[in-house]
């Protein structure tokens, strides 16, 4: 996962930068306040032994005694206080060394020089002099750390001070202290905290590297359920990651319910089309079925015309056969554009309050024609008188006629059809041949027909798809039962 990576480099990369930085800062705070107090300390060492030495100089009176005998004087007590520690000029001229450095007084005079400036540009209400008067100002102690090569590397620090103060003869001294130790223990210091951080860096990160793995996972999860979705598996699921015990979930458990809803919304989109596409194929496939025999029919009638020469009782048979299965393709094409317009839908039909035995009349005079034909009696009843339903009139019209055309086909002369209207639904029967039990489950199916040799009839199967169908708008169900020999009794129940 090169995410996982990504972030677990970031995370532990930062980790040790922030760990390593704040190592070297401590250490770094830790030698400066170190040195600073072995800087205050070595100073009041210093003005104490240098106190000590004017001290005894006053006290044996030596500064109106001979030269000889007071330099003398001044080289001693200077040893005695800072032995090898400590370098000895006068008038310029190295008087004492007994340590294994050599000091250049003039690079510690112009260090002087550029401190006492710096001091003086810094403060703005002292008096703007000439580098002489800074000269006869530079009686402190100016400290500063060098690396002496002829030192093997020492670290020293150095205390300088220009003036002594022993009277007329100018004394310059200089003490140091090597400070080796302390940039020794500094580093070693450095050495082990650097162990110990690599050592916490390490056990961070396997616990980081478990962490963000179990955080990343979901992630994972989520590309390898996608990549199924997208390879035709709509089924893949997420397992449920995230915190869900409190009141609100996290947002890894939020976007695996949302990814989870997402693909079973897919899911169902993708069976609809595929249930759409099968029906489609089937439906087309039965069409092509249906329309090839009323098609031969007219070929071969068409043909026989155009290819003998018959009589005019025989050209007219012709001519009339191709009339019917030519209106019976037109028949066809009109309910198969029906049920396709029908499955458009999607149950969006436009419902209104419409009284139910008007509807039957409008039943009555449009079935008419098809009832006189067959010599059949229309009987209506609608229970109570001014039953109201929500429904679409014109949807429900159809659904009527093709059951009413239903109970024609399948009664004898000089029967009824009773279409009766009641709070539960509407119910059409008849007296006619029936439906065997073992057919009533299929007969809604597109094309289905219990009979074939009923093709001649004009029938194509479509007349109870199209109710059932107009049935499931309405949000009712469409039942039918039979005895066969008896009679069937097609129902619209809401």
């Amino acid at each position: 996962m090169r995410l996982f990576r990504k972030i677990y480099l970031q995370v532990l990369i930062g980790m040790m930068v922030l760990a390593f930085g704040m190592l070297v800062l401590l250490l770094w705070e830790v030698h400066r306040y170190s040195r600073l107090d072995i800087c205050r300390y070595e100073e009041g060492e210093i003005r104490n032994n240098m106190n000590a030495i004017h001290e005894k100089i006053q006290r044996e009176e030596m500064i109106s005694a001979a030269g000889t005998v007071k330099n003398a004087l001044v080289v001693y007590e200077f040893r005695n206080a800072f032995g090898d520690r400590g370098v000895l000029w006068r008038s310029g001229k190295e008087v004492y060394n007994n340590s294994p450095y050599y000091f250049d007084k003039e690079a510690l005079d112009k260090k002087c020089l550029a401190e006492k400036k710096k001091e003086i540009n810094t403060n703005k209400n002292t008096n703007k002099n000439t580098n002489e008067n800074i000269n006869e100002n530079t009686k402190k102690h100016i400290l500063y750390e060098s690396l002496l090569q002829q030192a093997e590397g020492k670290r020293l620090l150095i205390f300088y001070q220009a003036d002594a103060g022993f009277g007329e003869d100018e004394y310059s001294y200089v003490v140091y202290q090597d400070i080796t130790d302390l940039y020794q223990r500094t580093r070693k210091l450095f050495c082990h905290g650097l162990g110990i951080a690599f050592c916490m860096t390490a056990i961070a990160g396997i616990v980081l590297y478990r962490g963000i793995y179990q955080s990343i996972q979901p992630l994972a999860a989520l590309k390898q359920a996608a990549v199924r979705i997208s390879g035709g598996d709509y089924s893949a699921r997420v397992m449920e990651y995230g915190n869900r015990t409190g009141k609100e979930q996290d947002e890894i458990a939020q976007v695996t319910d949302s990814f989870n809803k997402m693909a079973h919304k897919v899911q169902e989109h993708m069976n609809i089309l595929s249930e759409t596409n099968e029906n489609q194929q089937q439906l087309l496939g039965s069409l092509a079925h249906e329309l090839k025999t009323p098609l031969t029919a007219i070929i071969g009638n068409a043909d026989l015309l155009l290819t003998v020469s018959l009589k005019e009782a025989g050209r007219t048979k012709a001519l009339n056969y191709i009339l019917e299965e030519a209106r019976r393709l037109s028949r066809l094409s009109e309910k198969m554009l029906e049920l396709a317009g029908l499955s458009q839908r999607k149950g969006f039909i436009i419902k209104k309050e419409t009284e139910v035995r008007g509807l039957l009349n409008q039943l009555k005079a449009s079935a008419a024609f098809r009832l006189k034909e067959k010599k059949l009696h229309l009987e209506i009843k609608c229970v109570p008188y001014n039953l109201k339903k929500d429904m679409d009139k014109d949807l429900m019209l159809s659904l009527l006629i093709n059951l009413v055309d239903n109970a024609c086909k399948a009664s004898g002369e000089e029967t009824a059809v009773i279409v009766s209207a009641e709070e539960t639904g509407i119910y059409v029967q008849d007296f006619g041949s029936g439906i065997p039990q073992e057919e009533l489950c299929r007969v809604t199916e597109a094309f289905y027909r219990i009979d074939p040799s009923r093709a001649g009839n004009g029938g194509a199967g479509l007349g109870l798809a199209l109710c059932s169908r107009i049935a499931e708008l309405h949000d009712g169900v469409l039942r039918i039962e039979s005895i066969e020999g008896e009679g069937t009794t097609a129902a619209v129940l809401w």
